[in-house]
């Protein structure tokens, strides 16, 4: 029936929309920009195929691609991938400031979002704006305590920094919130290795097998701290 079709219709712009992300996030913006074309031609005013249009637009280089995500974020200003789009758009605009205040304004909207902060800590270390990117980077911990990656970025940032008491005391501080991530360990090692010596490094690594003698990242490490010394029995050990 005609209402039928028109429910298909309907249903067939997120499977679009979708299809054509997947498209552009493989590498082919032509194939984007096919696949959304004719549920445009219906749905002019969908923010989803209108984000999938203007960055396809923009990796090719054609014209309209900054009309459509801003007439997409209009449409859809709470939406985390429209936001990041347009947000590349202005950064490709030279327009910084504006790309800036975007995502100000997305996590004002989106409270809990991760990618728009993470997106905006980006900014700010580009920019050498350290005091703004560590809040955002500590508000990421704070949102996701449980996840290894934010407290890692952090110390990350503290090490680039030159604060290396920081770097490790974050370090130091994940592993006993979360003491059965095995990256919380690795992290410590690998950058007591770079920022510390390999010795200790390998002191720490001792400690931490004794305490988890079941984490076979621990033994791969130092493995590799023996190879790189030439201490190549103990390595294979």
């Amino acid at each position: 029936s005609r209402d039928a079709r028109r429910r298909g219709a309907a249903h067939d712009v997120p499977a679009r929309a979708r299809l054509g992300e997947l498209f552009f996030l493989y590498g082919s913006a032509k194939d984007a920009l096919a696949e959304v074309r004719p549920s445009l031609a219906k749905h002019p005013d969908d923010p989803r195929l209108l984000t999938v249009r203007a960055a396809a637009r923009s990796r090719l280089n054609q014209a309209g691609a900054l009309d459509d995500g801003e007439k997409a974020y209009k449409l859809a200003p709470r939406d985390e991938d429209t936001i990041a789009v347009l947000t590349g758009l202005y950064l490709k605009a030279g327009r910084k400031a504006d790309a800036e205040a975007l995502l100000e304004r997305g996590i004002t909207d989106i409270p809990d979002t991760v990618s728009l902060r993470l997106a905006l800590a980006e900014q700010f270390q580009e920019a050498h704006e350290s005091v703004k990117a560590e809040a955002l980077l500590k508000q990421l911990i704070a949102l996701q305590p449980n996840d290894p990656v934010y407290r890692i970025d952090l110390a990350h940032f503290y090490a680039l920094s030159a604060r290396l008491g920081d770097a490790e005391a974050v370090l130091r501080q994940g592993m006993q919130a979360l003491p059965d991530s095995s990256a919380m360990r690795t992290a410590l090692v690998e950058f007591l290795r770079a920022r510390r010596g390999p010795a200790t490094a390998e002191a720490e690594l001792h400690i931490l097998i004794t305490a988890h003698p079941d984490d076979a990242n621990l033994h791969l490490q130092l493995a590799a701290l023996y190879s790189g010394n030439d201490q190549l029995r103990q390595a294979e050990a």
